[in-house]
């Protein structure tokens, strides 16, 4: 996950600095595909159902989550290699999902997002009546 860390400098709505962990990972994803659903599995240690937000946008669907530094009473950090951040990461759906039967369940920091599918609108024939 190191090769995926960035700097985050994210604004906010008012345009001042969000108060964001500075380390930005891009959570590793699975997909899978059955006949009815897409599944998307996003490995995100360290997050819960509080700090974690899906959001959709038009067809932009997005995962963002933040993982707290955790903090011991009585001791200090000798070594360290998993660091508190945020994730984030988005993917575009396409017309084949159905929007409002998108279902997301996160479990021991795996983000689960279940993305129903939909059958595209067919073609008809436009019947032309005589005025």
């Amino acid at each position: 996950m190191a090769n995926n860390q960035q700097e985050l400098q994210e604004k906010t709505e008012n345009g001042l600095t969000s108060a964001q962990p500075n380390k930005l990972y891009v959570p590793d994803v699975d997909v899978f595909e059955t006949d009815e659903n897409i599944v998307i599995l996003a490995a995100m240690p360290g997050v819960s159902e509080n700090s974690v937000d899906v959001t959709l946008d038009k067809n932009i669907l997005r995962i963002d989550g933040s993982v707290e530094a955790s903090h011991f009473d009585g001791y200090s950090p000798a070594y360290v290699e998993y660091e508190a951040g945020h994730y984030r990461r988005s993917f575009t759906l396409s017309d084949r999902i159905d929007r409002d039967k998108i279902e997301a369940s996160v479990h021991n920091g795996m983000l689960s997002l279940t993305l129903a599918k939909t059958d595209l609108p067919q073609a008809r024939k436009i019947e032309i009546q005589a005025v």
